[in-house]
């Protein structure tokens, strides 16, 4: 839900193609595509914490998401999917998880409270999408020659309706457990949401 669906069209439309000139302007677009959808977030973000919607402690956790949904964003996932070249996009990714399994390893030695564990997800996934897009850099197979704006919201406009599901999705499975959350508390909320 991160990206609102470009990288399901991205990859779908780079399996079509077969020149590398092709891909490569291609993937300039997307990766565009992708920093507008993020500045969309990054307007929300601060609309959330402008008009005081929450209070400090869950704009703290929601903070946290959004380093969570920024690794997502950034990483080049399509290229690789599109391409079939998942042993590059597969070890960037594991170390992201052992850095995971280790920060909640050290949460738990040293009795950290739940923004820790937050963050330690929120970090790893930033950390993964910045070695896959490293590793897409560093790969050599695609040098982003041009990016076209007109492209880029193409890509936003075909991925749409996908987004559109996508956060119905959200909303719809996420809903009860906020109102659980504010009618009972966040113990109810907590084992609604592993029930």
């Amino acid at each position: 839900i991160a990206d609102m669906g470009v990288s399901a069209v991205a990859t779908k439309t780079l399996i079509d193609l077969k020149e590398e000139r092709q891909v490569a302007e291609r993937v300039g677009s997307i990766v565009l595509a992708k920093v507008l959808v993020l500045a969309v977030m990054a307007l929300g973000f601060v609309l959330v914490f402008l008009f005081n919607l929450i209070d400090l402690a869950d704009f703290r956790r929601l903070g946290f998401s959004a380093l969570f949904a920024l690794g997502y964003i950034i990483a080049p996932n399509f290229y690789f999917l599109a391409y079939g070249r998942m042993r590059e996009y597969s070890f960037a990714i594991a170390i992201g998880k052992v850095l995971l399994v280790s920060m909640v390893a050290l949460g738990v030695v040293i009795s950290a409270k739940v923004d820790f564990f937050i963050f330690s997800n929120a970090f790893s996934s930033l950390v993964s999408g910045i070695l896959v897009l490293y590793v897409l850099g560093r790969s050599q197979a695609v040098k982003i020659s041009r990016t076209s704006v007109v492209e880029a919201r193409r890509f936003i406009s075909s991925a749409r309706r996908l987004g559109v599901a996508n956060l119905a999705t959200l909303v719809y499975t996420t809903t009860p457990i906020f109102v659980i959350g504010k009618v009972f508390g966040l113990e109810a909320a907590g084992l609604y949401g592993a029930a």
